[in-house]
Order: structure tokens, then sequence, then C-alpha cells
């Protein structure tokens, strides 16, 4: 199949996997086995099977080969959603309105990569104060702009239903303000904050020592979504990936999906993983399923995203030396 991956052994200390997106070979180290034998699908206990919930996807998508190979699981791979409730007030210390998070004044809320926060406006008084994010303070009444990435929003503000989700990924900025679009302000002193790093909870890893490869937290484009962290092996023929584990976790509705987050299409049937690590090295891996097994369509090296916003780079070098091994 053109465009696949080869992945071929090389010699009694390890395996290479031949990749033509790539000008020479990426090594992964790994003990050569006497016999390949692919390894029994691993059957996680359940409260329920949740076969005729998801067997409407088609025997050939993910979904269904994981209804298929185990019960619908209830361990918990899950992307947090904290929620605030948003209000209006007049401070008399400061001659003008202000937002309420909470209850508090314009609180510096610490906000974590990884994480979703739903701010509830169906409060009456922000019926005349539109509650938004920038990533300078008092965004437009200070030249800064509106923050709209990483943000949904639902309902009209001041009436119930109303919400404005902001997903903090693991490339936002470092602060994040709120403002209010009328008014100047209104966000106080406050000075929000963006900590900790959401690699950990998206990056794949491809173990060599026991030919897997952990996909975790996978974004699966169901309606509604729903979140596999998988784990995939090398199968005897080794062009190709097995499914051998997945875990099924929660995940908000409102939340967007991160660049790091590993995504599965069932329309086209790709697993796309923005980040891989092999070796210390980062690469953004595709896989296609045909049948139950995934084969390797792409692979290339990449920079790591950083919060400032920077876009992976493609490396098209390799430093690939079979003399070293």
């Amino acid at each position: 199949m053109a465009g696949v991956s080869d992945l071929r052994p090389l010699g009694p200390a390890h395996y290479s996997l031949y990749l033509p997106s790539l000008p020479s070979k990426v090594s992964f180290k790994n003990p050569i086995r006497e016999r390949w034998r692919k390894r029994p699908l691993k059957s996680i206990k359940s409260k329920q099977t949740g076969v005729t919930e998801l067997k409407f996807l088609g025997i050939r998508s993910l979904i269904s080969l994981i209804t298929i190979s185990f019960c619908a699981q209830v361990i918990a791979q899950d992307l947090e959603t904290v929620f605030h409730k948003v209000s209006v007030e007049y401070s008399n210390e400061r001659q003008q309105n202000i937002f309420l998070i909470g209850g508090v004044n314009t609180p510096s809320l610490e906000l974590l990569r990884g994480v979703t926060y739903v701010f509830d406006l169906s409060d009456p008084t922000l019926s005349n104060h539109p509650f938004k994010f920038s990533i300078v303070k008092d965004g437009i009444h200070n030249s800064g702009v509106q923050f709209t990435d990483s943000v949904k929003s639902e309902g009209v503000r001041g009436t119930a239903g109303a919400t404005i989700s902001l997903t903090v990924f693991s490339n936002s900025k470092s602060n994040i303000y709120f403002y209010c679009e009328f008014h100047s302000g209104m966000g106080g002193d406050s000075k929000p904050t963006i900590r900790g790093e959401s690699s950990s909870l998206f990056e794949g890893l491809f173990n060599s020592v026991s030919s897997t490869l952990s996909v975790p937290r996978t974004y699966v484009d169901t309606t509604p979504a729903t979140l596999y962290s998988l784990q995939l092996n090398v199968l005897p023929d080794g062009k190709s990936f097995g499914l051998s584990e997945a875990t099924k976790g929660e995940v908000g509705q409102r939340t967007l999906v991160d660049p790091l987050q590993p995504k599965f299409s069932i329309k086209d049937n790709l697993l796309e993983i923005p980040a891989v690590n092999v070796e210390e090295k980062q690469y953004a891996v595709t896989l296609q399923l045909v049948d139950s097994a995934f084969s390797v369509l792409s692979a290339k090296e990449t920079i790591p995203l950083s919060p400032q916003g920077n876009v992976s780079i493609e490396n098209s070098e390799s430093d690939y030396d079979p003399d070293d091994y």
C-alpha cells in the first residue's frame, strides 16, 4: 500500500521504521523476538456493554472495533470541566460596576492547561455587560482584541442557559483576562494566570521494549463526542498496529480539541496523533484504520508547541546512523 511504513528487522539489536515522508530512517530500538505472536485482546470489565448504542457507527470505525473487542469501558480518563457563576455588582470603592465570579470581586483566577472553564452568564445583571476574554488587561479598552481561539458561547447572556466556555490549550498564552465589551475597568485589578502543561494529557508514547503505542485521551467525533485512551501493539506483519486496550473517559460537550490532542475521524477512519514521543523525539503521526488494523500513513518529526504559540515545525533531518548500533 503506497505511503504505508514498513517495519523490518535490521539485526539483533533493534527495528527501524521506514517512512516515505522522511529522507532517512527513524530507529525504534527493540530486542528481536524469536517469534511474533499476536497478543490477545484484553477484556475490560464493565457494568454495561454499550453494544447497541455504538453499533450504528459501522464495523470499520474505531468505536465499533472497541465495542466488538471489549465491553464499553467505565474507567475514567477524563478531561476536567470547572464551572463558575458570573454576575455584576456596583463597587463603591471603584465607583463603577464590576464583575463577580463565584460571588468574589474580580478574582485573580488560576487556570490550568487542559481544563475547560464554563462561566454561567444567566444572571440578569449581565444583560448589558458582555463578558469577554483577552490576552491584554481590559481588552479592547486597552488596545487589546477579543480572545476567541478556544472559546465557545451558548445562549443569550442574562437568560437561563447562557454560558461562555474557555478551554485552556497546551499553547495558550500565560495570561487571559476577562473584561466587559461595553464598559472599561469591570475586570478590576484581576491577574488571571495560566499554569501547568498538558503534554502529559495528550502526548502519545511508543514503547520500544513492549512494541506498543499508547494514545491517551483520543477525541472521537461522534455526536456527542466521546473520549478513549488507546493502546496499540505492533502486529506480526510488522507494518501495522492492532488495538490491544481501550479505556473510555468523560469529556464535556463544551470542551474544544487541544492542538496536541489525538483525534479520530469516524468518516475517514483516520487517527491523527499530533505528538508521539519516540526515544525523546516528537513526531506527528497519522494512522488509518482498515478492518481491525491501523496502518501508518505518515510520521513527521516536529518541534513541540509552546505556550508562546509557536507552531510545530517539520524537521526533514534525521540523525539515524546504523553504525551506532
